[in-house]
């Protein structure tokens, strides 16, 4: 895969199948604005310089760079076989030497499901969007059972990727502590944050800030407080919470 240089960073310019992929659909300076405009990480990263960080959803490694300078170890996960591409390449070519890199998807469980690709814009790729309804509606998935139901263009390709659920990761990678996770799956926080999983080392994260893609978003910040966790939303263009305990 061709890859374009970005200030020291490099971001995918093709896909899988050597489509060019326009550089707004890639939605990077949005990421840089939530970062260093917004400021929704300001509270947690000020804190020390040795944390154990996990980034959920680490797209091309913007967050990942940012999280290293405080960390003992960042663990950047990201499913999306053209951003994992890119975050390799960014690992490598900076010398990120703290950040452990994943090409898996956090999940209810171990093995492989269907991941959606959106084609306008590279950050809603999910593990949740199913069935197509028409009219830009399509089915989404949750560990409840139900079913819910997003509205949004360029969702075009399913491909499958290699799943964990959290409680495999943490083991596989002998995280005894969670200092900070970052949360963002477009979608599957209700799988994953529900799932048997979680529950069993949701009490070993300090602190989780978890971006709401989901029309329950209510529901979860409830469950998550019933784990253990406050709860505070920042002022953001997103639904960003952040859990401490």
């Amino acid at each position: 895969m061709d890859k374009t240089e970005l200030g020291g960073l490099f971001y995918p310019t093709k896909d899988q199948l050597g489509n060019d992929i326009p550089f707004d659909s890639l939605f990077i300076p949005y990421i840089y604005k939530e970062i260093y405009f917004e400021g929704v990480y300001i509270d947690i990263l000020n804190q020390r310089k040795d944390m154990v960080i996990v980034d959920v959803g680490a797209n091309i490694g913007i967050t990942a760079d940012h999280f290293r300078k405080v960390a003992r170890v960042v663990y950047a996960i990201e499913p999306s076989p053209e951003h994992f591409a890119a975050l390799k390449k960014n690992k490598e070519f900076n010398k990120w030497d703290n950040v452990e890199i994943l090409n898996i998807a956090l999940a209810d469980k171990n093995g492989e499901m269907e991941f959606s690709q959106n084609d306008k814009n590279r950050t809603m790729n999910s593990l949740t969007v199913g069935e197509n309804l028409g009219n830009d509606s399509w089915k989404i998935k949750t560990e409840k059972g139900l079913v819910g139901q997003i509205n949004a263009k360029g969702y075009q390709d399913f491909i499958k990727v290699k799943t964990q659920s959290m409680d495999t990761f943490f083991e596989e990678n002998k995280i005894d502590v969670c200092d900070f996770m970052k949360f963002d799956t477009e979608g599957a926080e209700d799988l994953i944050l529900r799932s048997e999983g979680f529950k069993k080392v949701a009490n070993r994260i300090k602190a989780i800030e978890v971006e709401f893609h989901f029309p329950n978003w209510r529901e979860l910040v409830n469950y998550m407080i019933e784990l253990g966790f406050t709860a505070r939303q920042y002022e953001s263009s997103a639904k960003i919470v952040l859990f401490v305990r």
